[in-house]
């Protein structure tokens, strides 16, 4: 299906309740702070903060945050037509619109960048990089001056491999598991330095 509402619901809503009890069961047993979910969607972040006092982060939120910190026109490139839309609801959400690049601010890579993937996870990630670079060089003829990619695992392995900017261009690539770690990082410090946390309102 191309549309995300309609996609996996009853997986979903199965992983929903067991990745926020295992938040929930990660603070009981002394972690400062929780990652939810491997995808960068976000789709359990809001639930597992809503469950714990320690600061629960997701790759989408962190990755756009720290975009705005180093740029004007973000645009993130995913790895299927299917994520597009809660990507799109997120910016929506968090009242990104006008921080994004107008035109296609969400862009997706066929699926057939799937295998180039696991190719990369075995050790050969010159293909997934290539392809994603490619999606990447057109954003920034569009105009785009940050570029995220949409995809935690794909994100992981450009880092591993070396890829930090689009090629030649100077404009930087945000991954969402370098983003996660370093918010949370972030998030645990402020709460241990000066006792700043979730609003309890």
């Amino acid at each position: 299906p191309t549309n995300f509402s309609h996609y996996q619901l009853y997986p979903r809503a199965l992983s929903r309740v067991q990745v926020t009890s295992k938040i929930v069961s990660a603070e009981r047993e002394g972690f400062d702070a929780a990652m939810a979910g491997m995808c960068i969607i976000d789709s359990f972040s809001q639930e597992g903060r809503q469950a714990v006092k320690m600061p629960v982060v997701g790759g989408m939120e962190s990755a756009m945050l720290l975009a705005q910190l180093i740029g004007k026109k973000i645009v993130c490139i995913t790895v299927a037509p299917v994520f597009v839309q809660p990507i799109e609801a997120m910016i929506r959400l968090h009242g990104w619109e006008h921080r994004v690049l107008s035109y296609q601010p969400v862009r997706t890579l066929d699926i057939s960048s799937w295998p180039s993937i696991v190719d990369a996870a075995n050790g050969r990630p010159d293909r997934w990089v290539e392809m994603f670079d490619q999606a990447a060089q057109q954003a920034v003829r569009d105009g785009a001056d940050v570029v995220i990619c949409g995809c935690n695992p794909g994100g992981a392995l450009l880092h591993m491999s070396g890829y930090r900017e689009v090629v030649g261009t100077g404009v930087p690539v945000i991954t969402g598991p370098s983003a996660m770690v370093k918010m949370a990082e972030m998030m645990v410090d402020l709460q241990r330095s000066i006792g700043l946390a979730k609003s309890e309102a």
